[in-house]
């Protein structure tokens, strides 16, 4: 009574099925990555190859950019703090004259 999950599918509903699939081209190495000027696969899909050490020059680019943005976020909480601790301050003086 109970059928394999496989060739049921909700409702006893049957995949389609394809009528040829021996003729299909399946990826290789040529088909898949383009080449790029000296025939290296490059798995990105541009011209552009990185070397090791541009590879991980931008990445600390990448790094530094970060670093300086969460800094400068910082930086500005800061800064709202102080002024308004110093609003505080400054109505606890004007309202003790």
């Amino acid at each position: 009574m109970e059928q394999s999950s496989s060739s049921n599918i909700m409702d006893n509903q049957r995949l389609p099925q394809h009528e040829n699939v021996t003729n299909v081209s399946l990826p290789n190495m040529v088909n898949v990555m383009p080449a790029a000027e000296n025939g290296v696969p490059n798995p990105h899909g541009d011209d552009l190859i990185l070397d090791r050490e541009t590879r991980i020059r931008l990445q600390n680019q990448g790094y530094s950019k970060t670093y300086l943005k969460r800094k400068n976020c910082h930086i500005e909480n800061l800064e709202d703090k102080q002024n308004t601790l110093t609003d505080i301050i400054d109505e606890i003086i004007q309202g003790g004259n």
